[in-house]
């Protein structure tokens, strides 16, 4: 019993995001969950904003001064941007989505405005207890 609230506890803790040294924030998800990534930094100007996966594949893209959102095709239908806090949030997350999202915002030059290392996990199965009868003849 004390394993399985050990497990449970460590299990809970790894889906809390953590800060590292790397200056990007690690989040663990489950497959066919959802997350949503924040932007990390505030009081930036910008004309753009981009959501990046594994800084080459666009997922979506918004204009400040049209409003306009664009989602890109392999997103289009599991993204949800944010228009006033830049959020992007992902749905039935699976494991081909673990990865590096970038948001960047576009003014003159780009500067990453967020970094998350995403880990989209299997399930942990139920652990399957069994009790047996042991008698001695002492």
């Amino acid at each position: 019993m004390m394993v399985a609230a050990m497990q449970l506890v460590f299990f809970l803790f790894m889906l809390v995001p953590i800060t590292v040294s790397e200056d990007y924030l690690k989040n663990w998800k489950l497959v066919n969950s959802s997350v949503q990534l924040d932007v990390q930094k505030k009081d930036y100007k910008f004309d753009d904003v981009f959501w990046l996966f594994n800084k080459e594949k666009n997922i979506v893209k918004y204009s400040n001064e049209s409003g306009r959102i664009r989602y890109y095709p392999d997103y289009k239908g599991r993204v949800e941007f944010n228009k006033k806090t830049h959020s992007l949030t992902l749905r039935n997350l699976q494991k081909h989505d673990s990865g590096l999202y970038e948001a960047e915002a576009e003014l003159y030059e780009r500067a990453t405005i967020a970094k998350y290392q995403l880990y989209v996990l299997d399930p942990v199965e139920d652990p399957v207890l069994g009790v047996s009868l042991h008698q001695s003849n002492d």
